[in-house]
């Protein structure tokens, strides 16, 4: 009889990237506010913008043209896509005053993913395009706090990049599993061996459990050192429902 194991054992928070030139205009319209070098985003208030087409002059910014949009993976093929999906259902559901999705907030969900036309079908592929495109295209990006960590020691420069914060957001969990002794092995070192905990986060931007992480070598990205705000996911039916809608 075949057994496995399994353990989550990395975790990364899904962050909204931005781009530097638009935080004094987001922080003067209130969807930003940055505490100790860290920018937070109130996500809501974003969602709003964007489901009321509004544009960047309506916030009285002068950096881009054109309505306010905000991009992420499909959340019905990408991981990242899908946590973004929990947290517009969230914002939705908490504005509607509704714990179950009503036809209202279904449409609402469908109304705001079509806005953002043909979706990506991975985190990469959709961060790469967000560095090369820039920020008339691509001015926020839903993806993981470990790819700026990623792309940080990977040489490239990121002066440009902002990183976000949503409050709340969510976790990215990162499961490993084991079908064998030795898989066992190895996902117990990978627990307990405090060099790994380390190159997990300074290689690869991975937190792990009960583990700190030292942002310091990072204080000019704005990473925060812990987060002050993370959402339940929805039920795995209910997402597999807004998927559908999208």
């Amino acid at each position: 009889t075949s057994s496995f194991k399994s353990e989550t054992v990395f975790f990364s928070p899904l962050v909204i990237y931005s781009w530097q030139s638009l935080i004094p205009d987001l922080t003067s319209a209130g969807l930003v506010r940055t505490e100790d070098g860290v920018n937070y985003l109130d996500l809501d208030s974003l969602i709003n913008l964007v489901q009321e087409n509004k544009t960047w002059g309506d916030i009285n910014s002068n950096e881009l043209r054109g309505r306010i949009s905000i991009s992420s993976t499909d959340p019905s093929k990408s991981s990242s896509g899908n946590l973004f999906s929990a947290l517009v259902l969230n914002s939705l559901l908490e504005k509607s005053g509704n714990t179950d999705l009503t036809p209202e907030v279904k449409l609402e969900i469908r109304d705001f993913f079509s806005k953002m036309g043909l979706l990506d079908d991975s985190s990469g592929d959709i961060f790469d395009k967000f560095l090369t495109l820039g920020r008339t295209t691509y001015p926020f990006v839903a993806g993981y706090e470990s790819q700026i960590i990623e792309t940080i020691n990977a040489g490239t420069d990121t002066s440009q990049i902002a990183v976000l914060y949503p409050e709340p957001t969510v976790w990215a969990e990162h499961e490993l599993i084991s079908l064998n002794s030795n898989g066992d092995k190895f996902l117990d070192a990978m627990q307990d061996t405090e060099k790994f905990k380390t190159i997990a986060w300074d290689r690869y931007g991975l937190r792990m459990t009960g583990v700190g992480v030292d942002t310091s070598r990072y204080e000019n990205f704005g990473i925060a050192k812990e987060l002050r705000s993370v959402a339940p996911l929805p039920r795995v039916e209910v997402i597999e429902e807004v998927i559908n809608l999208v």
